[in-house]
């Protein structure tokens, strides 16, 4: 268990979802797209390249976010956006929780896109 503590959950895992989560969150995200590191990576459909069935927003060795739309779920398009990170041999943190059970090298760490920020101002 982290002994840190944010403005997001305060410390107790369980992340409030209010007016101020919500500022402290586009600021969050707004951090992590200008960070020279940050990936996004998207897929698209095969036949209509302007059609997106789904997206990753991802750093060394992290895995910010992953979006696949709900249609297309279950057919490889999530595992086929972070190949790269299923298929490493090292540890890769994940900051969001999905409905789906995530390779046994991957570690939840919440805190980690929040905290990474707010040393760096």
């Amino acid at each position: 268990m982290l002994s840190r503590e944010c403005e997001h959950c305060g410390g107790s895992g369980k992340v409030y979802r209010g007016p101020r989560f919500l500022r402290g969150h586009k600021k969050l995200v707004r951090d992590i797209l200008a960070r020279p590191d940050t990936a996004l990576l998207v897929a698209c459909h095969p036949d209509d390249p302007d059609t997106i069935l789904g997206w990753a927003c991802t750093g060394p060795d992290v895995v910010f976010y992953v979006f696949v739309k709900r249609d297309v779920r279950r057919v490889g398009v999530a595992s086929s956006l972070l190949a790269p990170y299923v298929e490493s041999p090292r540890e890769v943190v994940y900051t969001h929780r999905g409905n789906i059970e995530p390779p046994p090298h991957f570690i939840y760490d919440h805190h980690r896109n929040y905290f990474e920020f707010q040393e760096t101002r």
